[in-house]
């Protein structure tokens, strides 16, 4: 099991196992899928378990096995690192939201009780979407809590086959009770709600839809094969994550301003960046070193782990966050060893400078 070290007490670190920019938690046997935090709680999601951390005592508890990864309709289907959207906590904290490929949206409470179905994915070909009745395909639906109902976003199946996504105001059991939008996009990979509006990203775009008029406004577009992900928001802005470079881009439809890019020739391998955001300032890795910038002074970086030490470098991936913020640190995921054959990961903790 990834994290069983974890949960039942890992094996503290000598001084000399501790790099001078970053404190290691624990040793993993292997990579696990992803990282998210709510206040200061973080939370591991592998495989095989969902672990916590809190940030202050630096314990870990082991709060799920592997059940939670599981399609609440189809217990075969899971989510996982390829084929679902990155996981995501309902604003409380009280649950992770969770897509898979052919399954749909659910919930796994972190407190206990039953997995919560939110939009279940259909399997059948006959079966059509209605102007009062949507009919999620097979590909992932991220879902987002809105009060006591749920926002969901997903491609949507026809007398044509699959066609654009569809945003929908769901009852808490799941039930259709309002159409917001239809968006361009082969697939849907994230979902915000706020009072006045609803953010939706798909395969091809970032749009804003309003509550009220329903008015649909395009803030990001893909432009030719480069993908792009969100990693994260502020009340009025985006960070976006693109193949070779990160974007702020404000809600309200101004214009981005690119934080960093790699040179237009460079090469960084399978993601050049992962980033995560909070009130004041932005922090993003490369793969071998941790910088923030204040998100009123972009331009000026505070390197918080520098690269010179080759046999640390962070975990990236392009579709799941591997870095996380509690209040008072950065935590991710990194890999450690002399090559690349023999680095381990490690579960790592990196103190955010004073302000």
């Amino acid at each position: 099991m990834v994290l069983a070290a974890l949960a039942l007490g890992a094996v503290a670190c000598s001084d000399e196992e501790q790099a001078p920019h970053h404190e290691t938690i624990a040793k993993l046997d292997e990579l696990p899928l992803a990282i998210v935090a709510h206040g200061d709680t973080v939370y591991i999601a592998s495989d095989a378990e969902l672990v916590k951390v809190d940030d202050g005592t630096r314990s870990l508890v082991r709060i799920a096995d592997g059940r939670y990864r599981e399609c609440p309709w189809d217990p075969w289907q899971k989510w996982d690192s390829l084929l679902g959207v990155a996981p995501r906590l309902t604003p409380d904290g009280s649950a992770l939201l969770l897509s898979a490929y052919k399954c749909g949206a659910w919930a796994w409470p972190l407190n206990g009780g039953p997995t919560v179905p939110i939009a279940r994915a259909s399997r059948d070909f006959r079966e059509w979407k209605t102007d009062t009745n949507p009919v999620w395909d097979y590909s992932s639906v991220p879902a987002t809590r809105d009060g006591e109902d749920w926002i969901a976003c997903g491609r949507q199946q026809s007398n044509l086959g699959s066609v654009d996504s569809e945003v929908w105001v769901l009852e808490a059991d799941g039930k259709p009770k309002e159409r917001l939008a239809q968006l361009d996009g082969r697939r849907c990979e994230w979902v915000e709600a706020e009072p006045g509006a609803v953010y939706a990203a798909t395969s091809d775009l970032i749009s804003r839809i309003d509550r009220t008029s329903k008015e649909v406004k395009t803030l990001v577009k893909k432009k030719g094969d480069s993908a792009f992900r969100v990693a994260g928001s502020t009340p009025t802005q985006f960070v976006v994550l693109h193949d070779k470079r990160i974007d702020l881009v404000p809600k309200d439809g101004g214009p981005a301003q690119t934080i960093v890019e790699v040179e237009p020739n460079g090469h960084c391998g399978y993601a050049c960046f992962d980033a995560a955001v909070d009130t004041t300032h932005v922090y993003w890795t490369n793969g071998l070193s941790l910088v923030r910038a204040p998100l009123a002074e972009l331009t000026k970086h505070e390197v918080l782990v520098p690269a010179g030490d080759q046999r640390r470098i962070f975990h990236q991936s392009s579709q799941l966050p591997t870095i996380a913020l509690t209040s008072n640190a950065v935590w991710a995921l990194m890999q450690q060893g002399e090559t690349v054959e023999s680095r381990r990961p490690i579960l790592a903790r990196i103190p955010k400078p004073a302000q």
